[in-house]
């Protein structure tokens, strides 16, 4: 119930106008039942009971219809995302947020979907957008700091990772906050980063990777090997990013650890 109501809260005024009305009228109709249930007399306490039921019955049918399109809408672009469709996610996001324009979670996928293509302006835009409706939400400050790492705006991402930090972010922001430091040639806070990250998020093996091989760089010995798996994201990674300075470096690094 209570992860109900915050979900009500939180997206309420994301609803189409008609939804709204109904589900404030079905509200305001339960409250005489509420009240006539607890303090009305034994003759009619049994239809204010029916009452107040069918009245909350109603809202929770407004509220599944009024919720359909973002469940929907944000579960199918994700999905796609995951697969790695971006241009179906992005024209699904982008139909929607034509009708939900302050829908912060969709305009930080939308974001990283940009992000992903290769369109690192389209990708700040969107980004700075939800971060200016709610500059503490820990998604778009994270994804905002990926499209500034790519970009090579290491001093500005930074920046942004340790607000996410400060958020409430995930561990693995440390690698981010040590890949920002170590190109912006703070390699204090590279190292004390990446090596917390080591320590709290090993699920990716890529970040790890990554994590290992600047530290390495830092200590000026032979980088580590990498899978194919990693090889081929990295490889990925700084093809699409080539022409920043995020991807230049990309290439140097994985020429590095050829020749380890």
């Amino acid at each position: 119930m209570g992860h109900v109501i915050v979900h009500i809260i939180k997206n309420f005024r994301l609803w189409e106008r008609p939804s709204q009305i109904a589900f404030l009228m079905a509200i305001i109709l339960a409250l005489p039942a509420l009240i006539l249930s607890v303090i009305g007399d034994e003759a009619i306490r049994g239809y204010a009971v029916a009452s107040l039921m069918a009245s909350l019955f109603v809202a929770q049918l407004i509220f599944l219809w009024a919720s359909r399109g973002m469940v929907s809408d944000y579960t199918r672009a994700q999905r796609h995302f995951l697969r790695q469709e971006f241009a179906q996610a992005q024209q699904i996001l982008l139909l929607h947020l034509q009708k939900h324009p302050k829908d912060v979670q969709a305009m930080t996928l939308l974001g990283n979907t940009y992000r992903q293509q290769g369109d690192l302006d389209n990708s700040h835009r969107i980004l700075l957008e939800a971060i200016n409706i709610q500059p503490m939400n820990y998604f778009p400050l994270y994804g905002f700091g990926r499209t500034l790492l790519v970009a090579g705006q290491y001093e500005q991402a930074l920046q942004t990772f340790q607000k996410a930090r400060q958020a409430g972010g995930h561990d693995i922001t440390y690698f981010d906050i040590g890949e920002s430091a170590y190109y912006l040639g703070d390699m204090t806070t590279a190292r004390e980063a990446l090596n917390m990250g080591l320590t709290r998020a090993t699920d990716d093996d890529n970040r790890v990777w990554m994590a290992r091989a600047l530290l390495c760089m830092m200590d000026q010995s032979p980088l580590p090997p990498l899978t194919d798996a990693s090889r081929a994201y990295w490889t990925a990674q700084a093809h699409l990013f080539a022409h920043t300075p995020y991807g230049e470096a990309l290439h140097v690094l994985l020429a590095e650890q050829m020749q380890s």
